[in-house]
């Protein structure tokens, strides 16, 4: 990830060799996945509860993963060299500006300081497991020797990093890393599923809408939070029409007018009650119970 912003930051052509700044971070990073999943995998199999045939398939797969994880290591020190050379180049040319002259060099020596402690460790591990972890093999249990040549490299890959910090001298407007095809691929798949979401949300809403209005029929304009109400509509003759479920009247079910007069209007409603500002319908008459008689 450094390197790539470095590319991205004091390269003039933004390359090194054919690979732009994000490939370059994309590919070494998943090289990186693979090596550690394959040493992990290896690991597990050759841990202290397993059988001797195990442990020795476990410890080749082990070691297979950190060979590999060291040729990633000699194709990206590659590429850091074609970087060096070219960035000389370009300062003899006076390609490069003034303010992007000196801080390169301090982060391409701390990254081959880096490189070269990660080195140290895997080779040691290399020849820590080589012989097996039998009794015959010493490497696995000498203390001293893992110190120095395994946790040492380690503390050094990070204490360079912290002398030589990248946020010292990568600032400003290009130091922002470009995005990567892949990423623009999965932005544009991601806003075009939701585009697809959205316009499809949109027409369902559109639909229920319609469905809504339909069902509802001269009363799709009331609102959800409102009570309903006779719905008066007024015909060629003046003639109020009211629907049968919301007439109130004292005419049998099944007699009740499906339409009356406007001066009728005021007879089917309900009286309000006396002094009553919120206009509540009166309490319903009491009647007493019915009472049995004996024949």
């Amino acid at each position: 990830m450094v390197f790539a912003r470095m590319v991205n930051f004091y390269s003039p052509t933004r390359r090194v060799w054919i690979f732009s700044p994000s490939i370059l971070a994309l590919a070494f990073v998943t090289l990186d996945v693979v090596s550690f999943v394959i040493q992990l995998v290896g690991g597990g199999m050759a841990g202290p509860g397993s059988s001797a045939e195990s442990q020795k398939k476990g410890l080749n797969i082990y070691m297979g993963g950190i060979g590999m994880q060291e040729s990633f290591i000699v194709l990206f020190l590659g590429l850091v060299i074609k970087f060096h050379y070219d960035q000389l180049q370009a300062e003899k040319d006076g390609r490069l500006r003034e303010d992007k002259i000196t801080g390169w060099r301090w982060l391409i020596w701390a990254l081959y300081g880096c490189l070269l402690a990660i080195t140290i460790r895997i080779v040691y591990r290399l020849v820590e497991f080589s012989a097996g972890l039998g009794y015959s093999n010493p490497l696995p249990s000498n203390e001293p020797l893992l110190y120095v040549l395994e946790s040492s490299p380690m503390w050094l890959a990070i204490l360079v990093w912290n002398i030589a910090h990248p946020g010292r001298f990568i600032h400003g407007e290009d130091a922002k890393m470009p995005p990567s095809w892949l990423s623009r691929l999965f932005c544009c798949s991601c806003c075009c599923s939701k585009r697809r979401s959205k316009d499809r949300d949109g027409d369902l809403g559109q639909t229920n809408a319609e469905q809504r209005r339909i069902r509802m029929g001269p009363y799709s304009a009331l609102d959800d939070d409102h009570e309903l109400q006779p719905v008066l509509n007024l015909d060629n003759t003046n003639r109020a029409l009211y629907s049968p479920a919301y007439l109130v009247s004292d005419t049998t079910p099944g007699n009740t007018p499906s339409t009356v007069s406007a001066s009728e209007d005021l007879r089917l409603r309900t009286p309000l009650a006396v002094g009553n500002d919120r206009g509540v319908s009166p309490e319903p008459p009491s009647y007493a119970p019915y009472q049995s008689y004996k024949l």
